[in-house]
């Protein structure tokens, strides 16, 4: 009894435990800097004369709440589990690309440069990409944040690698734009050519599409394995 017990309260502190990563400090620092950021994007979206609820540079920011708070709730409840990382930082990007947004159409639209720091909220406004990236991977890793086998791993590589590089070019681009004076913004406040409302769509929906085919094809492959497992313990534990 004793050892069951014991076994027990291993098993718990595996699920539920808390390294210096996945502590409560962490939690509560990323959350404050996603309710920071939150917090601005009403003033700076004054400051570009544009809604608070537009969702041109980035999402709109009661969807980026949203995807906060459903982020805390699963990293503060499983913090071991990573889907509820991936979303918490999610949100912080998508909060820092909004912000940004109306930051460089207030400098480089209506206040044509005089601003200070305009080059710095041009290199933030990618912060969209990342995001996506994130909520993909946490569409491919549902439900427990693992993958349903080791066979899954060359896509989770593959998914990685050109999930890096299409960030990274991103980033190039922006980081040119900056360095050659030739930054050129559109009326969401990204750089044209990088950082419409077209291409992030088209972006968006690539890697929702991609990671959404991954996950029905591994829920497949990994529910019925778990059902007759799960049958035949309620087998056992009928006839013991």
């Amino acid at each position: 009894m004793r050892e069951g017990g014991a076994a027990g309260q291993a098993r718990q502190r595996q699920v539920t435990g808390r390294s210096w990563l996945a502590s409560p400090v962490s939690i509560l620092v990323l959350s404050g800097v996603l309710l920071v950021l939150i917090a601005v994007d009403a003033p700076l979206a004054s400051l570009a004369h544009q809604s608070i609820n537009a969702s041109g540079g980035s999402t709109p920011v009661w969807l980026t709440g949203v995807i906060g708070v459903l982020g805390f709730v699963l990293a503060w409840r499983r913090p071991r589990n990573p889907l509820g990382w991936m979303f918490l930082a999610a949100a912080v990007f998508l909060a820092l690309s909004e912000d940004a947004s109306f930051y460089t159409v207030a400098d480089y639209r209506l206040y044509h440069g005089g601003l200070p720091l305009g080059w710095v909220a041009v290199l933030a406004q990618p912060g969209w990409a990342p995001a996506i990236v994130l909520v993909g991977l946490a569409v491919l890793l549902f439900p427990d944040g693992a993958l349903p086998s080791p066979r899954w791993r060359p896509v989770l590589w593959v998914y990685l690698a050109v999930a890096g590089l299409w960030m990274a070019s991103a980033e190039v681009v922006s980081v040119g734009a900056v360095a050659g004076h030739h930054v050129r913004i559109d009326t969401s406040g990204g750089l044209l050519g990088l950082g419409s409302t077209t291409g992030r769509t088209a972006g968006s929906a690539w890697w929702m599409t991609y990671s959404s085919r991954c996950w029905r094809s591994a829920g497949w492959r990994r529910w019925p394995r778990r059902r007759p497992a799960t049958a035949a313990r309620r087998v056992s534990a009928a006839s013991s």
